[in-house]
């Protein structure tokens, strides 16, 4: 039999949606997003948001955010999708933050709200040329953050095994849960991710 703590936290998970849900606070337009659907995701919510999960396209050289939106938009798109893609000029809503992108397998998935910067991994200087997408995601990751109460708090691997709310990165939640291979956007252990300099941005903005 589940605890009565747990059944009240699992009421106030499912508030918090149907809130979300009721009042637009997770719709299309609350973010200066362009809105452009992928035809991959799951319908609804199995709980409240509380990760801000950051991604790196990790895509061909030259490819714009727009592009990456249209990949999952498109017919005969790959099973994934994220939230939003952030370029250096603009934004691109995917999925609504009300439903589940198909982005950082289960854990990731029912968890988190994913931005995907474009991007790569192993080679993008963040506090460089990758400077422009970072600010932009960071002014996008603030609002999240407010509108859904998640701290604006680096969560690392015990965080997450914990169930900690936050901000996380790809990687740590392949080496927590191993539901994937990916190591965005800065490399495992997120080495080459500029967490202080992203968090003071998202504080700011």
């Amino acid at each position: 039999m589940r605890s009565f703590p747990f059944i009240i936290g699992g009421l106030a998970a499912l508030v918090a949606v149907l809130v979300a849900r009721h009042t637009g606070l997770a719709s299309a337009t609350t973010t200066s997003a362009t809105w452009l659907p992928a035809t991959k995701f799951r319908s609804g919510r199995r709980e409240a948001p509380s990760l801000v999960v950051l991604h790196s396209t990790n895509g061909p050289v030259g490819w714009t955010a727009r592009q990456v939106a249209e990949m999952w938009a498109g017919a005969g798109s790959p099973a994934t999708s994220s939230h939003y893609v952030v370029g250096p000029n603009e934004v691109f809503q995917s999925v609504r933050e009300d439903d589940e992108a198909w982005c950082a397998g289960t854990q990731g998935n029912r968890r988190g709200i994913h931005i995907e910067l474009l991007g790569r991994s192993w080679a993008t200087d963040w506090l460089g040329d990758g400077r422009p997408v970072l600010e932009r995601a960071a002014r996008l990751a603030a609002q999240i953050a407010r509108r859904w109460g998640i701290p604006v708090e680096r969560r690392t691997v015990d965080d997450l095994k914990a169930g900690r709310a936050g901000f996380t990165t790809h990687a740590a939640l392949t080496t927590a849960f191993g539901e994937s291979t990916h190591d965005d956007p800065g490399g495992f252990g997120d080495v080459r991710w500029p967490w202080t300099e992203f968090l003071a941005m998202v504080r700011e903005a």
